[in-house]
């Protein structure tokens, strides 16, 4: 998903991540007796005129798929039902 150009793309991309975000924390819940962790990586929701105060998005496809091996490999198995923000544009 590339970064809103519009208030009104940036809304849709919020209700998105907010379902996103639902469906990750219950299926975490679900599987967490069977010790399956589940996690997403989600694009930023600023919109792509909008400096961003924030530097610690994920920025790069190596470094979302360093995220997405973290969350899979025995370190990352203490987190589950969370959704990390990457800078996809």
């Amino acid at each position: 998903m590339p970064a809103p150009d519009s208030t009104s793309d940036q809304a849709l991309a919020g209700i998105a991540r907010a379902l996103l975000a639902a469906m990750t924390r219950s299926e975490a819940q679900k599987w967490a007796e069977q010790g399956v962790r589940v996690n997403a990586i989600a694009p930023r929701l600023t919109l792509k005129r909008q400096a961003t105060l924030y530097d610690d998005f994920l920025k790069s496809e190596p470094e979302i798929a360093a995220a997405a091996l973290y969350l899979a490999s025995d370190q990352g198995r203490e987190l589950t039902g969370h959704i990390l923000d990457c800078d996809c544009s």
